[in-house]
Order: C-alpha cells, then structure tokens, then sequence
C-alpha cells in the first residue's frame, strides 16, 4: 500500500519523539488501519522509512537544533527579570516624580509589569519547567508594548530595524 506524505510525516514525528515502535505502530493504526511496522524497517522487497528517508540522520539533526535552541534560551528568565525589574523602577520613580498627578496608564502599566515579574519569577522557582521560548516571548511582547505606549518611533524602528540583532544578542548570552 502507498502511504501519502501525511502519513510518513506523522511517523517521522513519533519516531522524533523516541517512542518504542509497538508505541509508533499503535498510533499509526488509529488512523492508517493497515499500517505496520514493516514500513519502518522494510523488508527484502522494501526499504523501509527510516532507511529510505534517513530518519536517523534528521533525528539527529532536529536533536541537536532543539539543543541549540534550549542553550539559547537557557538563562532568558533570568534576562527578562533584570530587563523588566529595570523598566518596573524607571516606572516606579516616574509615578513618585508626579505627584498627586499620577496617570492611570502609568499605574496599568506599572501593574502589567509587575504582574509579568511575578510570573516568571513563579517559573524560575519552579525549577525552569516553564517553556523558556515562551516567557521570552511573552517578556518580548511587555517591552515591545511599553515601547509603543511610550515611544510609537522608537518601537516601530526597534522592531524593523533591530529586533532580529536583539534575538541574536540573547541567544549568544543564553
């Protein structure tokens, strides 16, 4: 039986995922009845998948760019604390320095930061099961959001001129 791309690509996925192969085999029945575990090995007739779409070698690869990504990220909640603990007491001394004049916007957003800080903090206590990427992003999106509230030019130039320079200079830090 020929199998579509779907198929080989949903086993590819289970086979990334070190799943033993009676595992792989019974999740690929649910959906490809006839499917067996012959088509990963082959047969005498047959090259199987993992042979003929050199499946050992892509694991390898995605393996080591899911490292490399991990490495990257490593230290982010570390980074995104600092960062954030940095723009909370910029805020902090605006709103002293006004007086009985205090805008609201300031006072939201002084909570927004305080809310994310706690956040991850929550995560790194945790023991880092956070996904990183995530509060990386999440980090990303509180300052991109100050700065557009803040400074409309400075973000729109920050974003399209220098953002992929930022990513960059995190990961080397990671």
């Amino acid at each position: 039986m020929v199998y579509k791309a779907d198929a080989i690509d949903t086993a590819f996925g289970l086979y990334c995922q070190g799943l033993e192969y009676t595992e792989i085999e019974r999740e690929m029945k649910k959906t490809w009845p006839k499917w067996s575990r012959q088509l990963l090995y082959g047969d005498a007739e047959n090259e199987g998948w993992i042979k003929k779409y050199n499946w050992e070698e892509r694991r390898a690869k995605a393996d080591a760019r899911k490292q490399e990504l991990s490495d990257a990220i490593e230290n982010t909640e570390e980074l995104v604390i600092k960062s954030l603990t940095a723009a909370l007491k910029s805020l902090s001394e605006k709103i002293a320095s006004q007086g009985s004049q205090v805008k609201a916007d300031d006072l939201a957003q002084l909570n927004k930061l305080s809310a994310t800080i706690n956040k991850v903090r929550e995560r790194v206590v945790s023991g880092g099961t956070a996904d990183k990427a995530a509060v990386f992003l999440e980090f990303l999106t509180v300052f991109i959001s100050f700065l557009t509230e803040k400074n409309p030019d400075l973000a729109a130039e920050f974003e399209s001129e220098y953002m992929d320079e930022f990513i960059q200079r995190v990961k080397e830090k990671g």
